[in-house]
């Protein structure tokens, strides 16, 4: 947009300095009404006049930066129009020159100026002189401009002609800044529905996000109860392996206290064996001393003696067999007394065993149950909770 400020700024300076030509011209036109009389002059004279003019009229008079100005605006048109002639405004231009002996330095250090704001102008324009697709009618309408308007002195025709073709070209300027603007509304409603639709992408976006969350503690949820049924199946077999144990223990307690019995009953058996065996060796003692008391009183004369002594050897076979049978009975009874220790502390065992499984069974049961209200609340919470906007 810089370049349509320098172009209106150059638009009022050329407008100013128009109507000071035009003044100047007009005053220039009076006096020669005036001197009809005399020979109309040349327009060198006529322009040398105007230079004494200036030189008396300060409002009329062009300093360096007017001409500087001057020299921009015609050079800035020209090079948007290039049809249009230029000899008249380098003569009207020349005329303003001073002559050499009156040059000075301010005026080097002027046409200094004058050349920099030039090379400034032309640059400009070759700048927009790409975006201006109407120079060849601006060209053609100052012509015909030029044309109706031959009476009035040549350069402040041409002036007009080409300020009113740079005001064309402004107006032209206005339109493409308008279609721009349009463009640039066009585009920033074309944003704004992106960043709608952007919004309700990301309401989507939300919305699935907290969907997949109520889906996972779902999943979560249907493992933890796959998990528990698992487990319910696992304590379910565990039960039956405590059950069968039990079974087994109550077998083995069974079994234990048909050992006692059997040991109590013989002991009872062997108590009875005993105290008969000591009877019958009692007797057997009794009748070897009857027999050995007989023998001394004489009375043996009426056995032979080798019956006594078979009867002897026989007694004496017999001892020795109830003292195997006792001493047999006692090895049974030390080996049932062994054997009712070990199942003892088997059962002990497997009693103790039994009592730690179900405790470990019963703590995993409380953790599983635990775990499984936890989902089910969490299940609940996503399901209780709103959708976020």
């Amino acid at each position: 947009m810089s370049w349509i400020t320098k172009v209106s700024d150059l638009a009022g300076k050329a407008e100013d300095l128009l109507n000071r030509l035009d003044q100047s011209t007009g005053d220039v036109i009076q006096n020669q009404k005036a001197r009809s009389s005399t020979p109309k002059p040349p327009r060198s004279s006529s322009y040398a006049q105007l230079r004494n003019e200036r030189s008396v009229t300060i409002e009329t008079r062009p300093t360096a930066s007017s001409l500087a100005l001057l020299v921009s605006i015609v050079s800035f048109f020209h090079s948007s129009v290039p049809n249009l002639p230029l000899p008249v405004f380098y003569c009207f231009h020349l005329s303003f020159i001073p002559s050499t002996s009156m040059v000075s330095e301010r005026e080097r250090r002027d046409d200094e100026l004058i050349a920099m704001l030039n090379q400034d102008a032309i640059h400009d324009v070759e700048e927009t002189r790409s975006r201006r697709s109407s120079g060849g009618r601006s060209a053609l309408s100052v012509q015909t401009t030029q044309s109706v308007t031959s009476e009035q002195p040549p350069d402040v025709s041409q002036m007009k002609s080409q300020l009113w073709a740079k005001e064309t070209q402004i107006a032209a300027m206005k339109t493409k800044i308008s279609e721009l603007e349009r463009k640039l509304a066009k585009r920033s409603d074309e944003l704004f529905e992106l960043k709608a639709e952007k919004e309700m992408v990301e309401q989507r976006l939300a919305q699935q996000a907290n969907v997949d969350s109520v889906e996972e503690l779902k999943l979560a949820r249907k493992k933890a109860q796959e998990q528990r049924d698992i487990l319910l199946e696992e304590c379910t077999q565990l039960k039956r392996k405590c059950m069968a144990q039990e079974e087994e223990v109550r077998a083995m307690a069974e079994q234990l206290r048909l050992a006692k019995f059997n040991l109590s009953e013989n002991k009872k058996e062997f108590d009875q064996y005993k105290e008969k065996a000591q009877k019958i060796l009692q007797a057997k003692e009794k009748l070897v001393d009857s027999l050995k008391s007989e023998q001394n009183v004489g009375d043996s004369a009426d056995r032979p003696g080798h019956l006594l002594q078979a009867e002897l050897e026989e007694m004496r076979v017999e001892r020795d067999l109830a003292r195997a049978d006792l001493e047999s009975a006692q090895l049974m009874v030390y080996n049932l007394r062994s054997e009712i220790d070990e199942m003892e502390n088997q059962l002990r065992e497997e009693q103790t065993k039994q009592t730690e499984q179900r405790r470990q069974y019963l703590e995993e049961k409380q953790s599983w149950h635990a775990t499984v209200s936890l989902l089910n609340e969490k299940v609940d919470c996503a399901r209780n909770q709103p959708a976020k906007p």
